[in-house]
């Protein structure tokens, strides 16, 4: 063991990372009853100084230092650090616009959970315009398969609203619990959709995962300040933790994966200032688009020098940027 290592632990599972994939599996596993220990970079939802209900940008009395702006954003449950962006001419530092704490992105999105398409599972064959594109023909799963696991993850993150008009791929009994106490639109909003619906369309409410919709503004971009955003904190890190035992390292940064061979043996993060390494049957890498290839690249690097196997120069690779990253 690296004598920098200071702290060892033992577990079932460790989760890195505890957004929404992370945080629904590791909520699984540990109902299941696997000894499940979630590593999250940023900060928890029991400190009692995050910023919340606005954006941290808006915030009096931030201060105007770099130090003071990444404490900020961390506060906010948003990613501090600065990366560098190279797929341009011009070289350009940025700070992504994704979440960094308990709930991941979760914790700052819009709410809007809507199912894929059938459509969606097998792109060669209803979008043919994508012909010669490098896009797969199918998924290795397909909607059929996925029905019961979209009506617990609905469950679990208590959707509620209106299903697409036009998706015609729901059974009999799979609609949605409406919003209760819903506000009504506003006016301009009603007559936006008195207008498409007029012409043909179909406007409808977006399915959302939130409580006390009566009392929620949305909060899109930001840490809710009423207790109503469903996020993977609320309904899959919280329960785990709780109720079924797991365990919760906040202010966490993983810094490898151990590999021997084709197996995963052990993570290695640095906590509270402190090396830790985590020995776990099982690794999930729920990192998010940027930081999981990252620490595939970084671990992969360790252990083949560079030298890497078929398909793993892939990692990290033909990323897809949302527009506010």
């Amino acid at each position: 063991m690296n004598p920098d290592l200071q702290t060892n632990l033992d577990v079932d599972v460790v989760v890195i990372g505890t957004g929404i994939g992370g945080g629904t599996v590791g909520h699984a596993l540990a109902r299941a009853g696997r000894q499940v220990l979630f590593c999250e970079m940023g900060g928890g939802d029991v400190e009692p100084d995050r910023l919340r209900g606005h954006y941290p940008e808006l915030a009096s009395g931030r201060g105007g230092g770099v130090l003071d702006e990444a404490q900020a954003l961390l506060r906010a449950g948003r990613w501090p650090d600065v990366l560098i962006d190279t797929t341009r001419t011009r070289v350009r530092p940025f700070v992504p616009f994704i979440g960094c704490g308990v709930g991941g992105s979760s914790a700052l999105y819009g709410m809007a959970m809507e199912r894929f398409q059938p459509a969606d599972f097998e792109p060669l064959r209803h979008y043919v315009h994508s012909q010669g594109a490098a896009v797969v023909s199918h998924w290795p799963v397909g909607h059929a398969e996925l029905q019961p696991w979209y009506d617990e993850a609905e469950r679990m993150y208590a959707v509620g609203g209106q299903r697409d008009p036009l998706q015609v791929s729901s059974p009999a009994g799979s609609a949605l619990p409406p919003l209760r106490a819903e506000k009504p639109w506003s006016a301009p909003t009603a007559a936006l959709a008195d207008h498409l619906a007029a012409r043909g369309l179909h406007p409808y409410r977006l399915p959302l995962a939130r409580l006390r919709p009566d009392a929620c503004d949305t909060c899109q971009g930001f840490l809710c300040a009423r207790a109503c955003k469903v996020d993977a904190g609320r309904a899959g890190v919280a329960p785990a933790v709780d109720r079924f035992g797991a365990r919760l390292l906040t202010r966490c940064r993983v810094q490898g994966i151990e590999i021997a061979g084709r197996r995963v043996t052990a993570v290695v993060a640095e906590h509270n200032g402190r090396s830790i390494r985590v020995v776990a049957r099982l690794v999930v890498l729920a990192a998010g688009a940027m930081q999981s290839p990252l620490l595939l690249r970084r671990s992969l690097d360790a252990v083949g020098k560079g030298r890497w196997s078929a398909g793993q120069e892939l990692a990290g690779r033909h990323l897809m940027r949302h527009l506010i990253d």
